[in-house]
């Protein structure tokens, strides 16, 4: 007997004809034409999950993330068990730095049927990335089970390990990865950073074979070259490791490149408006803020200058909960100006810190806090960039405790030379252009200690690893914390750390970092120099 197959509706096939009109113009980047389409759409059949998807999809293409958040709100509602809605939620809160809402997204996601890798990567990688590494663990195992020979799947869950502690479970992640692409330099990077490889156990010889497999000039081979320079280091093989240093920061100039005039005119301008608010802000720590929020310990201080240490020093409490780098306080303050933009900090947003009605800023930081930490204890926030916020955090937050972790200005400057970033400091890769941006930064620092003696507390890192129980009992007393035994030992809590650091800040503290530029002092000597003309160290 034979069957009469039915055609689709006539609706179905407009549905579909447009949907895939919508996903071409996507991926050729024409976002204004695919919102024509998913608007026109979603107009005709409100109640097509599919259709506000696609409608959340190109309002993100076109840089709309309030629009694309409701579409997918909407998509969410009428198709509550599609995972992919989910992650793609959680994307629109990440680019709108709302961690709190991306992690609420990408939990909500990670509860619903999946069966693509690509899925359970994305959702499993936000949890990692906002402090959920052990709820990410079970989807990238998924994940790796379907597609095992996936070098970035492996590598996202060798980074929620090392987050979570795990050295042996990160390095076998990592292996595996280059197992699938030896040419794979995060992972070459990861392996490089995970602790100290002496000469009889490292992998230097395989870094140098990986290198033909990359493009020249490429961010790739200056990654690995990052990484081959941390392994000679380690050996003891200082020339080398220099060598190394000297090609990928080349590269790295050319691939990202940097203003050093007008960052110089950003501080000008910070400077300015500092002067202006300094008298009125409160000179003396509020024991609490006006409600039940937790009171904000912010961590400042230059990239490697140890805040991540003295966070895990205060986790040792158990009243404080590790925030990490949180963006929250630089949000409020651009969402009250109106300034949408990706930069941290600019001349704009500089320029107008004097509108600001801090009170609400403070109130609105405080909410988002709250939020996502619940009420009462402590929050670390070692947002690096806070420091461009010192005087508003200090106006905003009477109750905010402001730490800034100063390290030896060389030790500082070679350790962000010899580390990759990524665009996150475009100064990171040239010697002058560091030591410039040291130099105003100290200055700036300097500034708002001298204006805020009581509001921020000056932590030296030498002192720190010197004499950890002095240090570390002055730190609980400025932050308002009972001091709890032991605290001075950073491996005494096992919370999660977010960071590249994730292992080696759980050793005990250990002093190898003081004095670290010394085996280069040839290669450093336009640091040295220019710091020294600063005023900011001698010439013995």
């Amino acid at each position: 007997m034979s069957q009469t197959l039915t055609a689709p509706p006539p609706n179905v096939l407009r549905i579909q004809r447009e949907l895939r009109r919508a996903r071409d113009y996507l991926d050729i980047g024409n976002a204004a034409a695919a919102r024509a389409v998913t608007e026109s759409l979603t107009k005709q059949f409100p109640r097509l999950g599919i259709g506000w998807f696609y409608r959340s999809l190109a309002e993100s293409a076109a840089a709309r993330y309030d629009a694309a958040i409701a579409s997918a709100d909407r998509a969410a509602q009428l198709e509550p068990k599609r995972a992919e809605i989910q992650a793609h939620l959680a994307r629109c809160h990440m680019l709108r730095s709302d961690a709190h809402l991306a992690l609420q997204a990408a939990r909500r996601g990670a509860q619903l049927p999946m069966d693509e890798a690509p899925l359970l990567d994305r959702i499993a990688s936000v949890l990692t990335q906002f402090g959920d590494a052990e709820a990410a663990l079970p989807l990238f195992e998924r994940a790796n089970a379907m597609a095992s020979s996936n070098p970035i799947y492996l590598f996202n869950q060798g980074t929620a390990f090392r987050a979570l502690g795990r050295r042996d479970d990160a390095l076998a992640c990592f292996e595996r990865a280059l197992l699938a692409a030896p040419g794979y330099a995060m992972a070459h990077w990861a392996i490089a950073d995970l602790e100290r490889w002496p000469a009889d156990a490292n992998h230097v010889d395989r870094i140098e074979a990986a290198r033909p497999l990359l493009a020249v000039d490429s961010e790739p081979l200056a990654l690995l070259d990052f990484a081959l320079a941390k392994e000679l280091n380690d050996a003891g093989r200082h020339g080398d490791a220099a060598a190394a240093l000297e090609r990928a920061n080349a590269v790295m100039r050319k691939l990202i490149g940097f203003d050093s005039q007008w960052e110089a005119e950003l501080f000008a301008t910070l400077e300015k408006q500092a002067e202006a608010m300094f008298a009125g802000i409160a000179p003396d720590v509020a024991e609490r803020g006006p409600d039940d929020s937790p009171v904000p310990i912010f961590l400042i201080g230059m990239p490697r200058s140890g805040t991540t240490l003295v966070e895990r020093l205060l986790g040792n409490h158990p009243e404080v909960r590790l925030g990490g780098e949180l963006q929250d306080f630089n949000v409020c303050v651009k969402r009250k100006l109106g300034i949408e933009t990706g930069s941290f900090m600019n001349q704009d947003i500089a320029a107008r810190l004097g509108e600001v009605d801090w009170a609400r800023v403070g109130a609105a930081y405080r909410e988002r806090l709250r939020e996502r930490f619940g009420p009462g204890g402590f929050v670390t926030d070692k947002m690096a960039g806070n420091s461009f916020y010192v005087h508003a955090i200090a106006a905003a937050l009477p109750e905010a405790r402001i730490v800034h972790v100063v390290r030896d200005p060389l030790d500082t400057c070679f350790a962000v030379w010899s580390d990759v970033f990524g665009a996150i400091y475009p100064y990171a890769y040239d010697q002058d252009a560091i030591a410039a941006h040291y130099v105003r930064y100290a200055n700036w620092l300097r500034r708002c200690e001298s204006a805020l003696p009581k509001r921020v507390f000056p932590l030296r890192y030498e002192q720190l690893v010197s004499v950890p129980s002095l240090v570390t009992k002055a730190l609980y007393r400025f932050c308002g914390l009972d001091w709890v035994e032991g605290a001075e030992d950073p491996t005494a809590n096992d919370k999660p750390v977010a960071t590249a650091s994730a292992v080696l800040v759980r050793e005990r503290i250990h002093a190898r970092g003081v004095g670290a530029w010394q085996p280069y002092a040839q290669q450093v000597a336009p640091m040295r120099e220019k710091l020294i003309e600063a005023g900011l160290m001698s010439r013995d």
